[in-house]
C-alpha cells in the first residue's frame, strides 16, 4: 500500500509540475515597441492562446497633449502567422481608436491571431494615426 501512494503522489507532483509548466508558458511576453509616432509609443505584446496567440496593443502618450490613438489608422490589424520562418497564413482584426491624456496609456482588449495555422509565431503590422482631440 505504501509503494501505491508512492507512485500517486508522484503521479500529482508530475501532473502539478506539467500544469505549472503550461501555465507559465501561457504568459504575456514583454510589451514590444511597434512603433513612436508625435511622441506616442505604440506596443504590443504576445500570448500563446490554444491553437493560436493572442495580441493586446497599447498606445503610451508620453506627450503634455490629448490625443486619438488609431490602431489600424481606418483599416484592419493584420497579423503574419509564421511557422519556423515559413509564413503559413495571415489574420486580420478591426482597427481600433481611444483618446489618450497627456503623459497617459490606453491598452485595446486583446483579441485572437492565428487560429488553425499551427503557427509556432505571430508579427502584428498596423498602420498607425495619431490625432490631437
Amino acid at each position: 500500500m505504501e509503494a501505491f501512494m508512492k507512485k500517486i503522489a508522484a503521479g500529482l507532483f508530475l501532473l502539478a509540475t506539467c500544469v505549472a509548466a503550461q501555465a507559465a508558458a501561457q504568459e504575456w511576453s514583454n510589451w514590444e515597441r511597434f512603433r513612436t509616432v508625435d511622441s506616442v509609443n505604440i506596443d504590443y505584446r504576445i500570448k500563446p492562446d490554444g491553437d493560436g496567440f493572442r495580441v493586446a496593443w497599447r498606445c503610451v502618450n508620453v506627450s503634455s497633449r490629448r490625443i486619438s490613438c488609431s490602431v489600424g489608422a481606418g483599416e484592419n490589424k493584420s497579423y503574419g502567422c509564421y511557422r519556423g520562418s515559413t509564413k503559413v497564413g495571415s489574420t486580420e482584426a478591426l482597427g481600433e481608436r481611444a483618446g489618450v491624456r497627456g503623459g497617459g496609456s490606453y491598452e485595446f482588449p486583446s483579441e485572437p491571431a492565428c487560429r488553425g495555422f499551427k503557427a509556432t509565431s505571430v508579427r502584428p503590422f498596423a498602420e498607425i494615426a495619431i490625432e490631437d482631440e
